[in-house]
């Protein structure tokens, strides 16, 4: 399978013409990049303006440490109130329909543990092959684009999140993604900047931005 998509992926497109609706930065504008190296005429559509919307939010982290399900166990109680919070990852309009109904017991059934876990697998590979991806491209673009591969450092502000996080840590761990767990007096002497209630840190060393 990977022979076959390498294969596809140095098609010679000279003379072929593509669109790419929405290109915000992220997989719209690699996609349209390797197009274009590859011969085709190539015009990116974009409903805004280039570097908007889901691309701006997330700041153009390419982080597959965090790249885990939204429908995670123990989520459940948790998503009753995030339905009615405008602002949670989990924002629906509360309707009569049939078909958000069924939607929402398929995204309930996805939290076991066992389900939970083979869909974060997927995720964080994909996460892990779209850093390399990008960092190929760094390297032979005329300069950086402003890609830096200097990890990622998530930070929490008691011991006891610091525990509790360690989990998610050790599973991406599982499917390849290091990380150090730093104490308290650790991260204040690294990150002398941060200031507040620290309670620890995670430093993923291959994640990127």
């Amino acid at each position: 399978r990977e022979r076959r998509l390498v294969a596809a992926a140095e098609h010679d497109l000279r003379g072929k013409a593509v669109v790419i609706t929405g290109g915000t930065m992220g997989i719209g504008l690699a996609t349209g990049i390797a197009f274009s190296r590859r011969g085709a005429a190539v015009t990116v559509v974009e409903r805004d303006r280039i570097g908007a919307a889901c691309s701006h939010g997330n700041a153009g982290l390419l982080t597959p440490a965090v790249s885990l399900p939204l429908a995670a166990p123990g989520l459940f109680p948790k998503a009753l109130f995030w339905l009615f919070a405008s602002a949670s990852p989990l924002c629906i309009e509360p309707r009569w329909s049939l078909d958000l109904a069924r939607w929402l017991a398929g995204f309930l059934a996805a939290t076991p543990r066992r389900r939970f876990e083979r869909g974060a697998a997927a995720l964080v590979e994909l996460s892990i092959r779209s850093v390399e991806f990008w960092a190929a491209l760094a390297r032979r673009g005329p300069d950086r684009f402003g890609f830096r591969d200097t990890g990622l450092l998530q930070v929490f502000e008691s011991p006891a999140t610091h525990a509790a996080g360690r989990g998610r840590a050790e599973l991406v761990a599982r499917f390849g993604v290091p990380f150090e767990s730093w104490s308290a007096g650790e991260l204040r002497e690294r990150e002398p900047a941060l200031t507040g209630p620290l309670g620890g840190a995670y430093f993923y060393p291959n994640d990127a931005h």
